[in-house]
């Protein structure tokens, strides 16, 4: 059942953001994005976590049905961290470039809390940004994803 939720609500979060990306070839790069100190980046690839794949796999076909590139990439949460001290390090990493969005925020669901932010201001941003917490209720494994939405 998490699976689903996981897949709707991705799906859900792409949708709502295809009304509001507009196109544009610049744009900031995902490795340009920073990375929360000791987080390791997951090979979504070579992961044997079936949530990891399913949340990966949800984002990148909803955002093809939508016309958007989807890039995103996938980090296990350090021992003993939160999702509190990710999305601290993260609101205070993107501050300046990227303004956070509360209008494009969806109920956190069972497992997935999200932040989004976008570039250049409501309705003229090229870019938006996601930043999500899965936590795996049947292995315990926690992952934060970030997604970077172009059109």
């Amino acid at each position: 059942m998490f699976r689903l939720n996981l897949k709707f609500v991705v799906a859900c979060m792409v949708v709502l953001f295809a009304g509001v990306a507009c196109s544009g070839n610049s744009g900031i790069r995902l490795a340009d994005i920073p990375k929360f100190k000791d987080a390791e980046e997951v090979d979504i690839e070579a992961s044997t976590n079936l949530v990891v794949k399913a949340a990966d796999k949800a984002l990148k076909d909803a955002a093809e049905g939508e016309g958007l590139t989807a890039d995103s990439l996938v980090f296990a949460v350090p021992e003993g961290k939160t999702w509190d001290n990710i999305k601290t390090f993260y609101v205070e990493e993107l501050k300046g470039e990227w303004t956070e969005n509360d209008a494009l925020m969806a109920k956190d669901t069972s497992g997935v809390q999200h932040m989004t932010w976008t570039r250049k201001g409501f309705l003229t941003r090229d870019q938006i940004l996601v930043l999500a917490w899965v936590d795996d209720k049947e292995t315990g494994a926690k992952f934060y994803m970030v997604m970077l939405y172009t059109k």
